[in-house]
């Protein structure tokens, strides 16, 4: 029933009075079909169920010694994405999925490693054994990847930072364009995103510069909204003498909510809501565009999160006091020795 009203896209009240009946359940009598399939539906349909994705998570964790002999491929690509897309932070369960899923790599079809691979990287649960463990079946597979696929796997390893040359050369390119006749928004962004992680780790992998140019458009078409959020804190950052630019666009092609000089030093300010978020850990794309604007357009970055402001109601004073504390923060970080260079260093410097 949940899963023919997620598929029917009517996010019905019957969602929600089910949920209060699935947790009142023993979890035993559900097969992992249906555990994975309560979960798929809840995050297909957009349905908050926190409760139903603790109860589940509960039951998947309780069922790891077995978990290989009864759970599908299938079951653990859907149930890790499910949980992604919900937004739901449960590590237990991703490292559950990740030990079974490496047990029975073989299984995995094409599309079910991109899912996979793509969920745990947009929780940023960064497991280099599962992304690396699934390299050479993603190697064997490549022909079998439809382009989202493709930009799917190509964005999670950006997003890990972890180098895998072999999916990360001209067989791949060639894939993307065989494949690439027809592209979402969202897929070329996921490959503009994949070229600057190129640039990155500084290899001579670049795709065709006309197919660049059109990932390039659309990751920088999406529409700029600014919050009311953003313009409190640009307020109170010109109450305290700082007049940032609004929504600058950097050469990569990511637009920085604010930009202040601070020394004659450009620091970059994102004013984070819960979407950049799971809980309080930043997400992948979140990380992603901190790590890539640093590394590409030597901008550094602070971020003014949405539970640190609400902290200060409206109290203009704390407020200021806050972004004052910082920027200064920053500021010193910039200072740190050059030689320190390496990505190791950088996030230390952004606090990851």
């Amino acid at each position: 029933m949940l899963c023919a009203y997620a598929t029917a896209e009517e996010p019905s009240v019957l969602s929600v009075r089910l949920a209060d009946v699935i947790v009142g359940r023993d979890m035993d009598k559900f097969t992992p079909l249906d555990l994975k399939n309560i979960v798929w539906a809840y995050a297909k349909s957009g349905v908050s169920a926190p409760l139903i994705f603790k109860k589940v998570g509960d039951e998947v964790i309780k069922r790891n010694s077995n978990m290989s002999e009864s759970f599908t491929s299938q079951d653990l690509s859907n149930m890790a994405w499910a949980f992604a897309v919900a937004k739901e932070y449960y590590p237990d369960v991703f490292y559950s999925i990740s030990m079974v899923s490496m047990k029975i790599r073989d299984d995995f079809k094409a599309q079910e490693i991109s899912i996979l691979l793509w969920s745990f990287a947009t929780v940023h649960i960064i497991d280099e054994n599962l992304f690396m463990t699934f390299v050479p079946a993603a190697i064997s597979l490549i022909e079998e990847f439809g382009i989202q696929n493709l930009s799917n796997i190509a964005w999670a390893f950006s997003v890990s930072n972890l180098a895998a040359p072999d999916l990360s050369n001209q067989r791949f390119i060639d894939a993307v364009l065989e494949k690439g006749t027809f592209q979402c928004s969202s897929t070329l962004s996921q490959l503009h995103q994949w070229q600057l992680w190129q640039h990155e780790l500084n290899t001579n992998i670049c795709l065709p510069l006309e197919f660049q140019s059109n990932c390039y458009r659309a990751f920088v078409s999406n529409l700029i909204q600014t919050s009311d959020f953003q313009m409190e804190v640009m307020h109170e950052l010109q109450a305290i003498g700082l007049y940032p630019q609004e929504e600058v666009q950097l050469p990569s092609g990511y637009f920085i909510d604010l930009l202040v000089q601070i020394n004659g030093r450009a620091i970059g300010i994102e004013v984070d809501g819960p979407y950049h978020f799971i809980g309080t850990r930043p997400l992948g794309k979140t990380i992603l565009k901190r790590r890539q604007v640093n590394n590409i357009d030597g901008i550094q970055v602070v971020s003014v999160p949405f539970w640190e402001w609400r902290k200060f109601g409206s109290i203009s004073a704390m407020k200021q006091d806050y972004l004052r504390s910082v920027l200064n923060a920053k500021e010193s970080a910039c200072c740190i020795d050059d030689e320190k260079t390496g990505l190791e260093s950088i996030y230390q410097r952004l606090g990851f």
